[in-house]
């Protein structure tokens, strides 16, 4: 809460690095390009034109230089060019502002958001794209849990209620698109949270806002004064660290991680085999107690099932693949006879696991 306020309550600003710049500058020439040949047709599909667009705004945005960033801009813009040809749908609109209301305890609040690309597919059938310029691919359930891309859904689905499909695309510009289909039902959910986010924020004193440590706290406006920032690297934190610093620990505390578990798979072996052969099932010291968990597992004889009830009730109730849900329901079956319910009583079997060592410190309930 306290970046939130910082950003868009307080309106701190933050600094643009080239990576975000160059994303600024695909963003626009696909915008344009995409609106002159598909919306407005006052140009003809080419990578000419779409390279002609993108060396304006690289002029505009990084100068006359042509580095690396002109390098990978090209890269991707021909990428998108070769994977792409938009005339089997409609696009609807390109780098669309708008906005839709969310109702509060504070009244109505505008939940504004922008989409890169909106296209119709067939008719109640929608995709929003967003690119995306970052060197990190994406996976498509990734997007179930991007908070971009579910508002996106909502977004489609309050300004087409009667949509059917609504398709959210990451564009992942050096990679493959990533794509999802939301359901009214998940579109739902994000509605809740939302409403549920923005009655945080309203509860929200932006004298005092809540500091919270977390994954983003490198990219907060404030991290500087932040105190909690300020209390962990006092402390000697992780926040303490320069990003080397940080690269050096990560490689030193894997080595040691594995030499841990690899010191640790020679004593379990040793004790296992040492409990084995003096039947020792449990054992203190000190400090510790020494025990072993043994697993056990139920399954159906679904050879004997079958022989008792016939192949039509085997099948209905899953044949081979009969869980112990479905047995349970199969017992409470009325047409099964006494003697049926008296056989099935012994086609449950329970399978006992290979016992696994479990070493835990005593505690001071163990002494009572």
């Amino acid at each position: 809460m306290a970046r939130w306020t910082a950003q868009y309550h307080n309106r701190v600003p933050g600094f643009q690095n080239q990576a975000a710049n160059l994303g600024t500058t695909v963003h626009a020439a696909l915008e344009h390009y995409v609106r002159a040949v598909y919306m407005e047709k006052s140009e003809q599909a080419s990578l000419k034109l779409l390279i002609s667009l993108f060396e304006i705004y690289y002029s505009i945005n990084f100068g006359a230089d042509r580095d690396e960033s002109y390098a990978a801009g090209v890269k991707m813009l021909k990428d998108w060019f070769a994977r792409n040809d938009l005339s089997d749908r409609t696009v609807l609109s390109v780098e669309s502002k708008e906005f839709f209301d969310v109702p509060t305890s504070a009244g109505p609040i505008k939940f504004n958001f922008i989409i890169d690309r909106l296209d119709q597919l067939e008719e109640d059938v929608y995709e929003v794209i967003d690119y995306k310029s970052s060197a990190w691919a994406l996976q498509p359930q990734d997007l179930d849990s991007k908070i971009q891309a579910r508002i996106y859904a909502l977004a489609i689905q309050i300004k087409f209620p009667n949509a059917k499909k609504i398709w959210v695309t990451f564009d992942m510009l050096r990679h493959q698109s990533v794509s999802r289909i939301f359901t009214r039902e998940q579109n739902i959910a994000t509605w809740r949270k939302i409403k549920s986010l923005a009655e945080k924020i309203i509860a929200t004193d932006e004298n005092d806002p809540e500091y919270t440590l977390n994954t983003e706290c490198n990219f907060c406006p404030i991290k500087t004064t932040c105190p909690q920032v300020a209390k962990n690297v006092d402390n000697g934190g992780i926040f303490s660290m320069s990003f080397d610093e940080m690269v050096d620990k990560r490689s030193l505390l894997d080595a040691q991680r594995k030499a841990i578990m690899s010191a640790l798979t020679e004593l379990d072996t040793v004790l296992t085999d040492t409990a084995r052969a003096n039947d020792i099932t449990e054992y203190e010291t000190e400090n510790s107690r020494m025990f072993f968990k043994v697993s056990r597992r139920r399954s159906v004889d679904a050879d004997r099932v079958e022989e008792i009830i016939g192949p039509d009730m085997f099948s209905f109730f899953g044949g081979r693949s009969m869980t112990l849900k479905a047995f349970d329901q199969l017992i409470a079956d009325p047409s099964l006879t006494p003697d049926q319910l008296k056989r099935l009583d012994s086609v449950v079997q329970t399978r006992t696991g290979e016992p696994t060592l479990s070493v835990a410190p005593r505690s001071e309930e163990d002494d009572l």
